[in-house]
């Protein structure tokens, strides 16, 4: 048995700050920070599973999370989750990936809308992925199609994160932020 140091009673826990609640609907400056691909329930299939953290705004440092299920019995499936990952290969200019930390540190636009999940409440989800400033990254060949979008307010009420310029190489790694040590 382990002492606490005293008597918790659970009333006297903090409230919860809303950290976790969904953002609102619109356009955020975001990089992937995490992913890792793993057998999808039901074992049939692989999920690359996100973690995108925000880059800029009031809501800087925030993580938003999505799964692409890369390979799945639905073709239907299959093949959202493969143009969700064209669009994001395509927004970070790359041709072609081997590994998913390829994508890892390199500013992107993403587009948030809020979703009820009757489960969970209100969550964000990643609606569309596009390149910082609009228009289009240069990678595939122009004969495939990819989404196309802008930085702007989708005009849904949410509210859009201001887009400054990415940091130097497209990197956003903790390590080498300004004022970080060398």
């Amino acid at each position: 048995m382990a002492s606490i140091g005293g008597t918790f009673h659970p009333e006297d826990a903090p409230e919860p700050d809303g950290e976790f609640a969904p953002l609102p609907a619109g356009d955020y400056m975001a990089q992937i920070v995490e992913s890792d691909v793993k057998d999808t329930k039901t074992g049939d299939g692989k999920r690359l599973n996100l973690q995108l953290e925000i880059m800029s705004g009031p809501y800087a440092n925030r993580k938003v999370f999505d799964g692409l299920n890369i390979s799945n019995p639905s073709a239907q499936a299959q093949g959202i989750a493969l143009r969700q990952l064209a669009a994001i290969t395509t927004a970070l200019g790359l041709p072609s990936i081997d590994d998913s930390e390829e994508l890892h540190f390199k500013p992107l636009m993403i587009r948030l809308k809020v979703k009820n999940d009757p489960a969970y409440g209100p969550k964000n989800e990643v609606s569309r992925y596009m390149p910082v400033g609009g228009g289009r990254a240069s990678a595939p060949p122009a004969d495939k199609a990819t989404p196309r979008g802008d930085a702007r307010s989708t005009g849904n009420g949410g509210s859009a994160a201001s887009s400054p310029p990415p940091t130097q190489g497209g990197s956003n790694r903790p390590w080498k932020r300004p004022g970080a040590a060398a």
